[in-house]
Order: C-alpha cells, then sequence, then structure tokens
C-alpha cells in the first residue's frame, strides 16, 4: 500500500499540477511519500506571484530529491507536490485549511502566501496541531509579537519580518539615493496593510526624511490619476508603494504619462519587469528600486544565485517573470529545511518534533545560510536593487542597520 504523508498549502478546487516525476523531480514509482500541496494565488490579483511560488516549491523538492531524498529510522522518503488555486480569495484560502486539516488529517502546512489569505487562515491554523509555513511578511510579524505563545510554537515565516524589511529597504534607497529629503507612502488600503504604513513612515522618519504624503488605493485599482495629480502637488523626492505586480506596473506607467511627478520609487511586491517594462517597453526615466527578502536576485552578481535561477528554469521549464523574482525562491530553501528537520526529528507525521527541529537547523540558500529564529521568523539578507537607464544592480543589506 502507499504511504503519504501530506503536507499541504491551503489546498481547494482542483489540483493544476500533477505530483512526482515532471512537476516535483521525484520518483512515482516510490512507496514512501511525503505529499506538499500547494493551494496558492494561481489566478487573480496575485496570480503571477502564486506561479513564481509554485516554482519555488518544485525546485526546492528538486533540490532534496538529487541530495538523497530523506531517510527516517533507515526508510527512504520523497516529496511530491499537487497545486490547487485558491484565487487569491481569503475565504478560498481559509476553507481549504479547515477542510484540509479536518477532513484529510493533514500535519505540517506551507502557504497560503498572499497576505490578505494569510490573516484569514492565521485563527484557523493556530488552533490546530499543524506546523505551518506561510509566506507574506505579515504572518512574520505575528510570531514577533506572539514570541512564547504555544498556539505560534509551530508557524513558521518564510519572509523576515516586516519590522526588519521596511527599515532595510528605506537604508537600501537611501544608499542610492542619499540626497532624498520627501518621501511619500502609496500602500494598498484594509486593516492589514495599516501597520506597514506605519513602519515605512517609520523608517523614513528615523533616516531624517519626511513624509508628504500617505495615500491608499483598492488592491486591485488600474486608474491612479487621483493619487498622481496628488504627488504632482507635493513633489517628493521617493515613493515607496506595492504590492503586486499589475498594480505597480500601472502604477509606473501613469506616472510618466503625467511627467513623472517624483524623484524616484521603490516597491515590494514586485521585482525587474515592472521597472524594464513600465514605460511602454521602455526603461522608466527615473529610478527603481525593489527589495529581494532573501537577498536572491540574478543582479547581485553572485554566481551561486545565478545557478540557482538557471536550476528553477530546468526544473519548471522556463525562468521566473521578471516581476516575480520575488517569489521564484520563497519556499525553496524553507522545504530543504523541512527536509533536514525531518530527518533530525525521526518523524514524518509528528509536527511538535518536527518543528522544535526546525528551529536548530540551517541550509545555504545560494548567498549563504538561512536558519529560523527561535520564535519562527527566517532569518536571511535582505537586498535592495535599483534600476536606471534599464541596468540594475544589487545592495545587500543587513538587517538592524
Amino acid at each position: 500500500m502507499r504511504r503519504k504523508f501530506a503536507v499541504v498549502a491551503a489546498v481547494l478546487s482542483v489540483s493544476t499540477a500533477a505530483a512526482c516525476g515532471s512537476d516535483g523531480g521525484t520518483s512515482a514509482g516510490d512507496d514512501h511519500v511525503i505529499e506538499i500541496g500547494a493551494v496558492l494565488s494561481l489566478t487573480g490579483p496575485f496570480a503571477a506571484q502564486g506561479e513564481a511560488h509554485l516554482g519555488s516549491i518544485k525546485l526546492g523538492i528538486d533540490q532534496v530529491t538529487k541530495a538523497g531524498g530523506i531517510t527516517v529510522n533507515g526508510q527512504k522518503y520523497t516529496f511530491t507536490v499537487t497545486a490547487k488555486d485558491s484565487a487569491s480569495d481569503p475565504a478560498k484560502a481559509t476553507a481549504g485549511v479547515l477542510g484540509m486539516i479536518r477532513d484529510e488529517g493533514v500535519k505540517f502546512l506551507i502557504g497560503p502566501a498572499d497576505t490578505p489569505s494569510v490573516v484569514a487562515a492565521e485563527s484557523v491554523v493556530t488552533k490546530q496541531n499543524v506546523l505551518w509555513l506561510a509566506g507574506s511578511t505579515f504572518i512574520s510579524g505575528r510570531l514577533e509579537e506572539k514570541a512564547g505563545d504555544p498556539a505560534f510554537a509551530k508557524v513558521f515565516g518564510t519572509n523576515p519580518s516586516a519590522a526588519t524589511v521596511f527599515p532595510a529597504a528605506v537604508n537600501g534607497a537611501m544608499q542610492y539615493q542619499p540626497d532624498t529629503k520627501t518621501a511619500a507612502i502609496v500602500w494598498p488600503s484594509g486593516a492589514a496593510s495599516d501597520p506597514y504604513v506605519e513602519l515605512i513612515e517609520k523608517a523614513f522618519t528615523a533616516k531624517g526624511v519626511q513624509v508628504v504624503e500617505k495615500l491608499r488605493f483598492d488592491i486591485a485599482s488600474t486608474d491612479f490619476s487621483g493619487i498622481l495629480t496628488k504627488l504632482k502637488s507635493s513633489k517628493p523626492d521617493i515613493v515607496f508603494t506595492g504590492t503586486t505586480s499589475g498594480a505597480v506596473q500601472a502604477f509606473a506607467s501613469q506616472a510618466v504619462q503625467l511627467g513623472s511627478p517624483f524623484g524616484s520609487m521603490i516597491v515590494l511586491g514586485a521585482t525587474a519587469g515592472t521597472g524594464l517594462t513600465g514605460d511602454n517597453g521602455k526603461p522608466l526615466p527615473f529610478p527603481y528600486m525593489y527589495i529581494m527578502n532573501r537577498g536572491l536576485d540574478p543582479y547581485t552578481g553572485n554566481p551561486d544565485v545565478a545557478q540557482l535561477f538557471q536550476q528553477y528554469e530546468q526544473v519548471n521549464g522556463k525562468q521566473p517573470a521578471l516581476d516575480a523574482q520575488l517569489y521564484a525562491t520563497e519556499f525553496t530553501s524553507s522545504i530543504n529545511a523541512l527536509a533536514k528537520a525531518i530527518e533530525q526529528a525521526g518523524t514524518v507525521d509528528d509536527p511538535d518534533a518536527v518543528a522544535k527541529a526546525l528551529k536548530t537547523v540551517s541550509v545555504n540558500a545560494g548567498n549563504g545560510e538561512v536558519s529560523f529564529a527561535q520564535n519562527g521568523v527566517l532569518q536571511a539578507p535582505i537586498a535592495v536593487c535599483e534600476l536606471r537607464a534599464g541596468n540594475g544592480t544589487c545592495k545587500l543589506v543587513t538587517p538592524g542597520q
């Protein structure tokens, strides 16, 4: 009888990717399988991110398989992945999580990865006996707040916390633009995003930069004319915005049409593609900066990182979309760490034991060692990258500096 232990990511609807062989690089004939179910935003506003998230999972599985798989009590195990679409819908993601825990008896969860779905799923997952690897900087912030709370002992964030990311982003931007005096924050509306706006403002203020505008927009918005008109009046040196590729693309393109009413922009949640194509396929006329939460970006010039993106292409049949490179390694190192923790714990179905082990292991992510702190927050370098006239460079920013 084939034996499977489910490692599932907010699973719902019909599977969009087959497990084993072609998708995960694992052996379809192996009778001892740890199944990774990935329910990600493969459609909707977060679709570009979701596709890259899935690619990062497949890359991690391929790395684990090529390293010899997982050995527990003398038995070899492999990972497989089944992907399903949550359609960028928090309600569907939450229902899927609850259904998988109660109906399927899963012991491990990966995802969801978009902030609204993570916010919605938290109250469900933290009441269950499961280990949860969640995307979004939101959950890492919650882990910092809830350190020592037993409900969060098996929760892990695959991004550094927002309290780490946003100051690092501002510090990196100031390295590129040291004469910055004024800033504007243009951020999605909603209570889940409010803490991010506060952190961004605090980071700018700490650097002596005056925040002259704090403007909010609907995440599905494509019309930024009203916001840009306000920015044209205040003329900030820099705009900090995010978080979907579509929103950032529209914002940048419309800014060009209005004569670029700011000096430069930095974004979270979209990467190189927007900067390269924001002006009808031409480079943007102003400096464009973006953040890589795990410090992994082709522009760093690190040969190990370049090789990692080559491996992504080999496993997935294509490179990640330029505007989703930020997510192309979201879960890769976490899957490697999970495999190592399962071996160390000596169990494939005890989330408590695996969670304890996961807080003691580290893996090489291509730019150095990556691990989880005792509060479950990912410890990794952060890259701030700039595109100027179509040419990109990156600076690694050490968190806390």
